[in-house]
């Protein structure tokens, strides 16, 4: 990683793992050729008066004629062409049928928020004001008036949304 890249925090295209290609196209159920790209994004997290970054990635979803259209422009580890920002959401139920909740590493304990399973999703959009929505885990050091605050704060906020 160049200099450069350390300090920007623009949406890069991906390559698929496996096959190489920018794009992957699959078929609905219904017989229909859709096309999708992943998008990474460093993202400047501060905690506890600590700054990393933190790794998102996200799936952008083409019909097949669009998904062909930018198939011909997107390049690997390039920028995404079109401004925008991958946003993390968190709920209590999930967001797709089959689901799994959010997990502590990839075989630890499922992470809960007031006694509840936390499901989670990334998304790439074009509001760059749209904020994170995150639930926080039992297992951070809170009370239990401060969890009820901060849930009642995420429950306001995503009323306004």
């Amino acid at each position: 990683m160049n200099k450069s890249q350390v300090l920007s925090n623009k949406p890069l295209v991906k390559a698929h793992p496996t096959t190489g290609a920018i794009m992957t196209y699959f078929e609905s159920e219904k017989g229909e050729t859709f096309g999708k790209v992943r998008v990474d994004q460093r993202m400047p997290v501060i905690s506890n008066g600590f700054m990393s970054f933190a790794n998102r990635s996200a799936f952008i979803t083409f019909d097949e004629e669009i998904a062909k259209e930018m198939e011909s422009i997107l390049q690997e580890d390039k920028p995404y062409p079109i401004e925008g920002r991958v946003v993390v959401s968190e709920s209590l139920e999930p967001f797709y049928e089959g689901q799994e909740p959010k997990t502590k590493g990839v075989d630890g304990e499922i992470i809960t928020h007031l006694g509840s399973p936390v499901y989670r999703e990334t998304q790439f959009v074009f509001d760059l004001e749209t904020k994170d929505i995150l639930l926080v885990s039992d297992r951070d050091e809170l009370s239990t008036s401060e969890k009820t605050e901060v849930t009642e704060q995420v429950i306001e906020e995503e009323l306004v949304m």
